[in-house]
């Protein structure tokens, strides 16, 4: 999957047309990325891939309130 429809800063260390897996994608985003971006991907990812990618950010204690946003929020999970 491309980087390219996503803004520059989100994959700073990437090459600008890198072409990545969709759970390293959506990792990137959800770290890094805007509302807008979050919905982007959740559109564009598969939600086995997004699930992975949030169960994979939740290991990161400094990152639970954005990975509880993403799942109470914009997956609507209850």
């Amino acid at each position: 999957m491309k980087i390219t429809p996503f803004p520059h800063y989100i994959f700073w260390s990437y090459k600008a047309d890198a072409d990545l897996d969709p759970q390293t994608i959506a990792r990137q985003v959800f770290q890094y990325g805007d509302i807008a971006e979050m919905r982007q991907t959740i559109q564009t990812v598969p939600e086995k891939e997004i699930r992975k990618s949030i169960e994979y950010l939740k290991k990161n204690t400094h990152l639970k309130k954005r990975t509880h946003f993403i799942e109470k929020i914009l997956l609507k999970k209850c």
